[in-house]
């Protein structure tokens, strides 16, 4: 249980033998560390890193707990680095929490804020995803957002279950549920865009997420393939990932920087009000992507996505327009209307060039079968946001409720999703364009 690993009890309060033997002990049922010596494993002095909290629970509290980290063959001081600068994990470190003790195996990514491990616990041999960051203001950021979730049932809602965080040498520890390939994975192993009854799968997964966020509050701010997950299970599930960025809604202001290009929506753009609906916008674009087999908008500027944005829904609303407060970096006053800014005046304005690139022109020229998930996308990338469609409505949009189908099509779109994750059938379609993730 995690009682005998908190921060008070007797086994933090020992020497460095009685640490070694505890962890000889917890592990006898795991080839990692039963027949290792001690010795080899720990350094000479362990040091105590953060403060304590009088509670013993499993998830964060109020103060980020006290915590170890275990090196091979290193001294450490007690207070770290004297210019207080991170320590650098490595493979093969170990990290002790307030439940348990885990091995540093790989690592699985690195972001801006920090780097993802994989580890294993011992005792138990299961395995976790650790996300390490700066004992900064990111870190703490994403820490009291996973509080606000942690109350939500993360398989009913696609989200990510966090199950303690602590802190050690400066550095912020997470410790997730280790899950498997992102979408943006999956698209690069498969060149062809997803097919359609996949689409279905993973788009109410995702807006369940999204309705459990926007029922606390809570808008995630940085929704792209990259941050969406397939779980490790014998059906498709999605779980929605690193809440980095996420800031509730009643504190988005105008202007806040939030989102990457390809997926940000046109109010964080233009600096308008912000809720909730910039995520259902980039989860739109991220539909759409794996629809078309690319990026809708494969921007590298604002402006490209702006343009892209007109091309197909035409110009915003005069109104929303002047509201904007980057309106000039984008239209010009043309008579008594609006138009959008060439290339040329975007560039003098602000010395940022613009390419020339190819992006979906029109969303009613793929009609046929696919009319009804064509008409979802357009509501979830509805430019203005009063507008756009909430997880809620959703849900009960017809391409997700499945009315319009029949009902052999309605078991099959129920069958499939179980069939590929279990590699009887590819998530692909026969035709469409390829894929372009990975260049």
């Amino acid at each position: 249980s995690c009682s005998r690993w908190t921060s008070g009890s007797w086994l933090f309060r020992r020497s460095r033998k009685a640490l070694c033997w505890a962890i000889s002990a917890a592990s006898s049922s795991s080839s990692i560390t039963s027949n290792k010596d001690c010795s080899s494993v720990f350094p000479t002095r362990i040091s105590r890193m953060g403060r304590t909290s009088s509670s013993k629970s499993n998830s964060c509290t109020g103060h980020v707990q006290r915590a170890f980290i275990v090196t091979p063959k290193e001294k450490m001081s007690r207070k770290g680095n004297r210019n207080n600068t991170p320590y650098e994990v490595k493979k093969g470190h170990y990290l002790v929490g307030n439940c348990g003790i885990y091995k540093v195996l790989q690592f699985l990514g690195e972001g801006t804020y920090g780097k993802v491990a994989k580890c294993i616990k011992f005792g138990t041999q299961e395995m976790y995803a650790i996300k390490i960051m700066k004992n900064n203001k990111a870190g703490q950021k994403e820490v009291e957002s996973m509080k606000l979730i942690e109350h939500l049932d993360p398989e009913e809602n696609h989200l990510v279950q966090m199950y303690e965080c602590f802190s050690f040498q400066n550095m912020t520890c997470i410790v997730y549920e280790l899950l498997g390939n992102s979408l943006f994975q999956v698209m690069c192993d498969q060149p062809d865009p997803v097919h359609l009854h996949g689409i279905r799968a993973f788009a109410r997964d995702g807006l369940k997420a999204l309705k459990a966020l926007k029922r606390i509050g809570l808008a995630h701010c940085d929704i792209k393939i990259d941050n969406i997950m397939v779980a490790n299970t014998s059906y498709i599930n999605l779980k929605l990932i690193d809440f980095g960025m996420a800031t509730k809604t009643k504190d988005l202001s105008v202007g806040t920087e939030i989102q990457v290009t390809p997926f940000k929506s046109p109010e964080v753009i233009l600096g308008l009000p912000l809720d909730e609906g910039v995520d259902m916008w980039a989860f739109g674009m991220v539909l759409a992507s794996l629809y078309f087999g690319e990026y809708p908008f494969p921007s590298e500027t604002e402006y490209e996505t702006i343009r892209a944005m007109v091309q197909i829904h035409g110009l915003p609303e005069a109104e929303m327009i002047r509201k904007a407060r980057f309106k000039k970096a984008f239209f010009t006053r043309d008579n008594d209307g609006w138009r959008l800014c060439t290339p040329d005046e975007y560039t003098q304005a602000t010395r940022i060039p613009v390419e020339d690139k190819n992006h979906v022109t029109n969303l009613d020229e793929m009609i046929d079968d696919h009319k009804v998930f064509i008409d979802l996308l357009k509501c979830m990338l509805e430019i203005n946001p009063k507008n756009r469609i909430t997880p809620r409505q959703a849900l009960a949009h017809d391409f997700i409720t499945m009315k319009h189908l029949s009902g052999e099509s309605k078991l099959w779109d129920d069958v499939l999703p179980g069939l590929v994750a279990l590699d009887v059938l590819p998530l692909k379609r026969s035709t469409g364009a390829t894929g372009r993730y990975c260049k």
